[in-house]
């Protein structure tokens, strides 16, 4: 009897890639992946300590917490000011070194659960801002961000100006004179 040989298991690492929206399978599976990940996530937050080095876990929050962040603001959703929030205190925790803020888990737990939620309501908006999201996780995991790349509270005051962070539009995407390497 031949052994089946099978194929590592993986971590559901989150893409850039647009996901297909034109059949409900694509749908289903960018679903099943954010539950997944959010799972995970959710799982870590509790479980790391305060301190403690949170480089696994800071991309991917961020990523969904970017995602959340834009689909909140393109549908003038009332949570956007919590979402920006977690998203901008997860910022800090990687640019002060990647140390985990544990006082923080239990706001930006809820803030993800809201992303996930907004993920799924409008999920072509989500699919559509995701290249955005990443680039911000990528640099977190690179350890090039800075508090610049995510708009600060001037997102709420209407103010437009050019770059990352005064952008209305531009809660976790590069601005057209940075690269996104």
């Amino acid at each position: 009897m031949a052994r089946r040989r099978t194929l590592p298991r993986r971590s559901y690492k989150p893409k850039a890639e647009a996901l297909s929206m034109t059949h409900p399978i694509g749908a289903a599976i960018a679903i099943a992946r954010i539950r997944s990940t959010l799972r995970t996530l959710q799982l870590h937050l509790h479980l790391i300590e305060d301190g403690a080095d949170a480089r696994e876990v800071l991309p991917d929050t961020a990523w969904l917490l970017g995602i959340g962040c834009e689909v909140a603001l393109a549908h003038q959703q009332p949570d956007l000011r919590v979402l920006h929030g977690a998203l901008r205190s997860v910022l800090q925790m990687a640019v002060q070194g990647q140390r985990w803020n544990a006082a923080l888990a239990l706001a930006v737990d809820h803030a993800l659960q809201r992303s996930q939620e907004l993920f799924e309501q409008h999920l072509h908006t989500a699919c559509s801002v995701q290249e955005g999201a990443r680039w911000l996780a990528d640099r977190i995991q690179r350890g090039t961000v800075q508090m610049t790349d995510v708009a600060g509270a001037e997102l709420y005051s209407g103010a437009t100006s050019p770059g990352p962070a005064s952008s209305a539009r531009a809660s976790s995407s590069p601005s057209p004179t940075q690269e996104p390497a």
